[in-house]
Formats: structure tokens, C-alpha cells, sequence
């Protein structure tokens, strides 16, 4: 990785990092996107994005990792409940809408617009504080 971060700064490139580990992205990243189901559901300037996290599936990404120094062994980690949806065929709505505890109607009509300028969110409930969905225990080290 500090491979990659020395020629990203010595030519100025944008790197783009694919990845499930969070930790590293809290690492490396200057800017984070979540996808779901093949959708952006939130980017954000890393440490806000870890800070203050808005979609509901982020929220629950960061409750199921370990936290070192925070998290005691043995304890529960958070889970995501549900299952993931097919991704065959025309997608209607909120891809997240089966999974999420806040989901109402309306998150089966249409995809959610991204709203927001630098931290955007597709979401029906970010503005409304959807933290209260899952608990997150900040930045993974």
C-alpha cells in the first residue's frame, strides 16, 4: 500500500480502491464511496464519512467490524440482517429497502437521489439521522 500511496503523490493520480477491509480504507482513503447492490449509497471525505456515517447500510458495515481497543473479545460483532437481492432483471426502489429497519413504502417506488453536496447520501432517512438504525463506534483503526 505505501507503494501505491508514494506514486499516487509523486504523480498526482487519483487512485481508485476496491475493497471490503475498512480499516485500510480509513487509512488510505481521502474520499469513500459505499456501494450496494451495484450503487454509490454514500461517499464522503473519509473521516466524515467514518464519523458521521448516514445510510443505513454503511451504518451497518461499520457496527460489524471490530474496533481495537474498543471492541472486547468475545463480544458480539453487529450484523446486517436479511438477505442481499437478486440483481437480475430491472431493479425497482431502494436496493437496501428489504434489509433496512426504517424502510416504509415509498423506498420500493423509485431509487433514492443522492442528496447533499460533499458528503451525498441516497437515502430517504439520511437527513432525518438514520445512526439511530445501527450502532457504530466511529473510525476502524
Amino acid at each position: 500500500m505505501r507503494l501505491i500511496r508514494d506514486i499516487q503523490k509523486e504523480l498526482g493520480l487519483a487512485v481508485i480502491f476496491i475493497t471490503h477491509d475498512l480499516g485500510l480504507v480509513a487509512r488510505i482513503a481521502d474520499r469513500v464511496a459505499v456501494m450496494y447492490a451495484g450503487q454509490i449509497v454514500e461517499t464522503a471525505p473519509a473521516i466524515e464519512l467514518f464519523e458521521n456515517p448516514q445510510h443505513p447500510y454503511t451504518l451497518g458495515l461499520l457496527a460489524s467490524i471490530p474496533i481495537p481497543g474498543r471492541t472486547q473479545p468475545g463480544q458480539p460483532l453487529g450484523s446486517i440482517p436479511g438477505l442481499v437481492p437478486s440483481l437480475v432483471g430491472e431493479q425497482h426502489g431502494c436496493a437496501f429497502r428489504n434489509r433496512c429497519p426504517q424502510a416504509i413504502p415509498a423506498c420500493a417506488d423509485d431509487v433514492p437521489p443522492i442528496n447533499s453536496h460533499n458528503h451525498m447520501t441516497r437515502c430517504l432517512f439520511a437527513a432525518a439521522g438514520a445512526e439511530a438504525v445501527f450502532h457504530h463506534e466511529g473510525v476502524p483503526s
